[in-house]
């Protein structure tokens, strides 16, 4: 993952350099950990730490690949802790980013998957751009209606995700 992180940008591969030196993660799969991926940030030392349970299997990449974005997002930041907020808008920005950016380098990472996991990750890319429409018009709906019942609600969801093709029933 490193070579295609110094390709991609020497400021990236940086990064990657250190967080392998420092060993800021924890992937390897285990029974007894919690089945996700996720970064916190750890500002007091201005890095991040990337937990995940890997499946050992080519979607391991996937995370990783989506978890160092968040990571290169700590690890470059330098607003103080105290004068930041939390858009998570902007960090999947980062991190969908980085998947985005390293869509050439699949074939190289996984011999054989390339293609397939290029079309993944565009393929999720759109489905993620489907649900935030999703999610932005059921919060209009909320801000139009906004003493509407619990039943109204689950009502306008399914309305609403079914203009997008999606079942809820």
């Amino acid at each position: 993952l490193g070579t295609i992180l110094e390709e991609i940008h020497p400021d990236v591969g940086a990064a990657y350099e250190y967080f392998r030196t420092f060993e800021l993660y924890d992937i390897e799969p285990d029974g007894k950990k919690m089945d996700m991926g996720y970064t916190v940030e750890l500002p007091a030392y201005g890095d991040a730490y990337i937990y995940d349970n890997g499946y050992g299997t080519y979607q391991d990449y996937f995370t990783m690949i989506h978890e160092f974005g968040h990571f290169c997002s700590y690890y470059y930041n330098t607003v103080p802790e105290m004068y930041q907020g939390f858009h998570v808008d902007v960090c999947e920005i980062q991190s969908q980013g980085l998947e985005m950016l390293s869509r050439p380098y699949y074939e190289e990472l996984v011999p054989g998957m390339g293609e397939a996991m290029q079309a993944y990750v565009v393929y999720e890319m759109l489905i993620n751009i489907i649900s935030c429409c999703i999610y932005d018009e059921i919060e209009q709906e909320i801000y139009r209606n906004p003493d509407m019942s619990l039943e109204e609600l689950n009502q306008a969801v399914v309305d609403i995700s079914s203009q997008y093709g999606y079942d809820q029933t």
